[in-house]
């Protein structure tokens, strides 16, 4: 093996395992920001149900955003890898983006802290904003797929959500 295949085959391994953001599909570099943006706005929920000491509060919101984080996770994994990110990439730049929950926690413990009132702008703007996600950027989606099934089937995951939270605030009043 000649020096020059050696050196080729390391630029080739380097390129295959690297962490770097160069050489990937845009919205893979777009999934990581707004997915840091959207944990850091989780955190902050999590933190002012935790600073109101309310265990309704606390366990309605812990649970809400445990559940969404789920899908919302295997679909960022699975858009990383089709923006050519390898596997091992794909859990860096994920454990990367969720630590930014952590940040919006903290953020959320010191300003629940403060008094009632910045706790319920806090939980407001956290809530306006995932409204506006959904209502904006995924009901358009899905009402572009056609047929009686679909639409059914969202309206009843729709609902199963709504029930979910109704049946923890029922449990925990």
């Amino acid at each position: 093996m000649s020096v020059n295949e050696t050196f080729s085959m390391s630029d080739k391994l380097t390129d295959e395992c690297c962490l770097s953001l160069k050489n990937k599909k845009p919205v893979g570099i777009m999934i990581i920001l707004s997915s840091a943006i959207h944990n850091v706005l989780d955190g902050l929920a999590i933190g002012i149900a935790f600073a109101s000491r309310k265990s309704p509060l606390i366990i309605s919101t812990t649970f809400a955003i445990f559940l969404h984080e789920i899908p919302k996770e295997l679909g960022d994994a699975g858009i990383l890898l089709y923006s050519k990110f390898n596997i091992w990439a794909v859990l860096f730049w994920n454990s990367i983006v969720n630590v930014t929950c952590i940040i919006g926690t903290i953020i959320g413990l010191s300003l629940g802290s403060f008094s009632k009132r910045v706790e319920c702008y806090c939980l407001g703007f956290v809530a306006g904003n995932f409204l506006f996600i959904s209502l904006s950027e995924m009901v358009p989606i899905i009402m572009r797929k056609k047929g009686m099934f679909n639409n059914v089937l969202q309206i009843l995951f729709m609902l199963f959500g709504i029930l979910v939270m109704f049946a923890i605030f029922l449990i925990e009043e």
